[in-house]
C-alpha cells in the first residue's frame, strides 16, 4: 500500500500545484482591483507588464511575503525525489546534509550575496539560495514521519502527565527565550520546530481544534493576503490596534475575513475544473 501511494504521489504534484495557483490567481486579481481605489502610490497594480508578472510568478512585487510562492512550488515539485531520498538515507545523516545546505544557503542570503551577470542567473541564483534555506523543514518533517516521532512521544507520554506538560508548555517557552536571546532569523526553523511538537503533544479541548482546523484550511490565503493589511496598500491598518497580541489578533482576523470571501470563489473554481 505505501509502495503505491508513493508511485502516485509525483502524478498528485501538477494538480496540486495548479489549486495553489488558482489560489495565488484569485489573491492577485482582487488585490489589483482593490489597488485600483485604495493605492494611490500607483504601485498596485501598477503596468499591465507588472500585473502580468506578479500572475506568471516571475516578478512578483505587489507584497513582499510572495517570495515564498517560487519557493513553494519548486519544493512541491521536488517533493518526490525529497521523500524518496528520506526513505533511503539514514535520518542522521540526512538531516546533517540538509542542515549543512541551510547554514551555507543562510550566509549567502543575508551574509554574502551572489552577484550574477545577468538578471536571468541572478534569478535562479536567488531561488537557488531561498530553496536552501526552505528546505530544512520539508526534511525535517519527512524524517520525523519516517520514524514516527510524534506517534512515539505520545504513546510514552500517555502515562506520564505531569513530564507530558512539562514538554507540551516548555519546547514553546524555551524556543521564545532561546529567540529573545538569539536574534538571528536563523534558529526560525528549530524554534518553528519547538512550538510545533509542543503544539502537536498537546492535548486540545475541542474548541481549540475547530479554531485551529478553521485557521488551517484558511492558511493559504492568510500567508498571501496579510502583509497588505500592515505593510502593502492598507499600510499601518494591524497596527492600529496599537499592542503587540491585539495588532496579531486584528491581522489575523482581517485575513481570515478576506479568506472567508475569497474560498468560496476558490472552490467554485476547483470544482468546475475537476468536473471538466
Amino acid at each position: 500500500m505505501a509502495d503505491a501511494q508513493a508511485r502516485a504521489y509525483p502524478r498528485r504534484i501538477p494538480g496540486k500545484a495548479l489549486r495553489f495557483l488558482c489560489n495565488y490567481w484569485i489573491v492577485v486579481a482582487l488585490f489589483s482591483l482593490l489597488g485600483l481605489f485604495f493605492d494611490k502610490s500607483g504601485q498596485i497594480p501598477g503596468s499591465w507588464g507588472t500585473f502580468v508578472g506578479n500572475m506568471l510568478v516571475v516578478g512578483m512585487s505587489y507584497n513582499g511575503a510572495w517570495w515564498f510562492v517560487t519557493t513553494y512550488l519548486l519544493l512541491l515539485v521536488m517533493s518526490p525525489m525529497f521523500a524518496a531520498l528520506t526513505r533511503r538515507v539514514n535520518g542522521i545523516v540526512l538531516l546533517a546534509v540538509s542542515f549543512a545546505v541551510y547554514f551555507v544557503a543562510y550566509v549567502l542570503r543575508f551574509n554574502y550575496a551572489i552577484e550574477f551577470p545577468n538578471p536571468v542567473l541572478q534569478w535562479f541564483g536567488n531561488q537557488a539560495i531561498l530553496l536552501g534555506t526552505s528546505q530544512i523543514g520539508y526534511f525535517g518533517g519527512m524524517v520525523c514521519r519516517k520514524y514516527g516521532v510524534i506517534g512515539s512521544l505520545r504513546e510514552y507520554l500517555k502515562d506520564r502527565a505531569v513530564l507530558r506538560r512539562g514538554i507540551v508548555f516548555g519546547l514553546p517557552l524555551t524556543a521564545f527565550a532561546g529567540h529573545c536571546i538569539i536574534h538571528s532569523a536563523f534558529v526560525a526553523p528549530f524554534t518553528a520546530a519547538a512550538a510545533l511538537t509542543g503544539l502537536f503533544l498537546a492535548q486540545l479541548p475541542g474548541l481549540v481544534q475547530r479554531i485551529f482546523l478553521l485557521l488551517g484550511k484558511h492558511s493559504t490565503n492568510i500567508w498571501l493576503v496579510h502583509m497588505f493589511y500592515y505593510l502593502v496598500l492598507f499600510k499601518g491598518l494591524a497596527f492600529q490596534a496599537k499592542y503587540p497580541l491585539f495588532v496579531f489578533l486584528l491581522l489575523l482576523g482581517l485575513s481570515t475575513a478576506t479568506s472567508l470571501v475569497l474560498q468560496p470563489v476558490y472552490e467554485l473554481l476547483v470544482s468546475k475544473r475537476r468536473k471538466a
